[in-house]
């Protein structure tokens, strides 16, 4: 199972994604991250990459 934990982009926020895949796990952080988080998320990706964000969240998925 793979996690991301929004705690690892400096929210103080308790949601961990969970999913078999990379693609899902992201999937469910960047939903949580705009549905909960967005005008945080927004302002942190201002003049950030997609290819860089990619690598960010890829960056922060643990296995459990």
């Amino acid at each position: 199972m793979k996690t991301i934990r929004c705690n690892d982009f400096g929210f103080t926020c308790p949601f961990v994604a969970r999913d078999e895949t990379e693609e899902g796990v992201i999937g469910k952080i960047i939903a949580h991250g705009q549905a909960v988080h967005k005008k945080e998320v927004d302002k942190m990706m201002e003049g950030v990459s997609e290819a860089e964000a990619m690598y960010l969240m890829k960056s922060k998925i643990s296995e459990e």
